[in-house]
């Protein structure tokens, strides 16, 4: 359950997708490449590694850095004498039962059921729903420009794919104005 919750954390903190969540592998290069992480931009660190013959980039803040490292210890430790490279990892059932496989595909969906059975309501948040979270923030602290660099992408694709706002940003910004339907019947 800590591998997953890490995980959804992670999500929320680098805005990546679950495809790419899913793909990233465990390198022990990782755990060096954070040791000098360049800056990305002020209080952020764009981490690069390469896993699996393929080069990972990802931005996480100052204050995610020791978590992340903590993780990696814990990766680290287990995956010893593993034979599994993924980065996010949990023990298997049934025909792995204890070794160690890379998360599922619907662990979100299995996250919030746990968190469910022990009292815990979380608003559910999809992994597709984690990225335009990301952007919406950083646009909102940061500025367009920034927002898409710490994502990763052109500010052509962040204006274009990412400039519609949340639906909070948008009943703040319109919730002061009456609606349609009162303008209507105060006329009528």
């Amino acid at each position: 359950m800590a591998a997953s919750c890490f995980a959804a954390l992670f999500l929320a903190e680098t805005g990546i997708s679950l495809a790419q969540l899913l793909a990233m592998k465990w390198s022990p290069e990782l755990a060096a490449s954070l040791q000098d992480a360049p800056v990305a931009r002020q209080k952020f660190r764009e981490v690069k590694y390469r896993a699996g013959g393929k080069e990972v980039t990802f931005t996480v803040s100052l204050g995610f850095m020791p978590k992340l490292k903590r993780y990696l210890a814990l990766c680290e430790y287990l995956v010893q004498d593993a034979d599994c490279d993924a980065l996010f990892l949990v023990i298997g059932r049934s025909a792995q039962q204890r070794q160690l496989v890379g998360l599922p595909p619907h662990f979100l969906v299995q996250l919030y059921r746990r968190l469910d059975t022990l009292g815990i309501v979380l608003p559910r948040v999809s992994a597709r729903q984690w990225p335009a979270a990301r952007q919406d923030w950083a646009v909102s602290n940061h500025g367009p420009v920034v927002a898409a660099r710490l994502m990763g992408h052109s500010l052509a694709t962040a204006l274009r794919s990412y400039s519609n706002g949340t639906d909070a940003a948008h009943k703040a910004e319109m919730g002061g104005l009456p609606s349609l339907r009162q303008a209507r019947e105060r006329t009528c």
